[in-house]
């Protein structure tokens, strides 16, 4: 009686002990896994922001945004995400594009953004993302009006705007 007590009772104890076991086992590979794995959030290496600062009417050749560029160095490679946005007083067919390390982005006449109103204030809005080597770069906002201009007056509402982030 004494004997069936006790190997019921050890075998009560490893059942538990091997439950606590399996357990522990799977919760502590789920934090090591989730702990190593390094790729889930990217670290961010570089984060710019340029902004006009001066006004600007350009015709029918591609015309740098005044003040509306960044130098940045990247470590090693890395994915490098570019926005840009503004708004403009347009008469006519209009284009704005990157020109990242020297190479105009986009089509070779519109760049990459098209915008084809009668006349007015348009706001604008272009992004992309390049991934790029390791080393110096520089990146700058152009646009073009191919009758007529387009103005950007350099007033808070309608500056143009250029967030870079590489990571």
């Amino acid at each position: 009686m004494i004997k069936k007590f006790f190997i019921g009772k050890i075998k009560l104890m490893l059942t538990i002990g091997i439950c606590v076991l399996f357990i522990s086992v799977v919760f502590s590979n789920t934090v090591v896994k989730s702990a190593n794995k390094k790729d889930d959030f990217p670290v961010i290496e570089f984060i710019g922001f340029a902004q006009q600062n001066a006004s600007l009417t350009a015709s029918n050749i591609w015309t740098d945004i005044p003040g509306v560029a960044l130098n940045f160095t990247l470590l090693k490679s890395k994915n490098v995400d570019f926005r840009a946005f503004g708004s403009a007083l347009l008469y006519s067919h209009s284009g704005f594009r990157f020109v990242i390390d020297g190479i105009p982005y986009g089509s070779v006449q519109y760049g990459d953004l098209l915008i084809s109103p009668s006349s007015g204030w348009v706001p604008w809005y272009i992004e992309r993302l390049v991934n790029l080597s390791s080393g110096d770069h520089f990146v700058k906002i152009q646009t073009i009006c191919y009758v007529g201009t387009i103005v950007i007056q350099g007033e808070e509402y309608d500056i143009a705007r250029l967030f870079v982030q590489a990571w």
